[in-house]
């Protein structure tokens, strides 16, 4: 085994960059790496709460304030082209758990991460 990390971390500009680093197996996920992402994650919880972040849902919430919410009625757009909605369905396992933690980073970014 290398001594290599098998996932490399770093905060850019603020930002927490997760990077899978073993190219010789196509950063293939092992048990180690997706406990090392999970250390991740949980670090970027952690420094979310330190920050003043906390998990919420909708039941919290009391109302939400919209800046500038426009006071006329917005007007409806004639001969709108369809919009494409495409929907990520994993082809593997391992798929399922980066869409999974992709998806936890989203509602994080939000407030909606909640308490598993």
């Amino acid at each position: 085994m290398s001594d290599t990390p098998e996932v490399l971390t770093e905060v850019e500009d603020g930002v927490l960059i997760v990077t899978i680093n073993r190219p010789e197996a196509k950063n293939a996920m092992t048990k180690a790496a997706s406990e090392a992402i999970a250390a991740a994650m949980d670090r970027l919880d952690a420094e979310a709460r330190r920050l003043g972040f906390v998990p919420a849902t909708p039941a919290d919430i009391d109302y939400v304030v919209i800046p500038e919410y426009p006071t006329e009625p917005v007007q409806e757009r004639v001969n709108q082209e369809p919009v494409e909605v495409t929907i990520d369905r994993p082809e593997s396992m391992w798929e399922a758990i980066a869409l999974t933690i992709r998806d936890m980073g989203i509602d994080l970014t939000r407030g909606e991460a909640s308490e598993p």
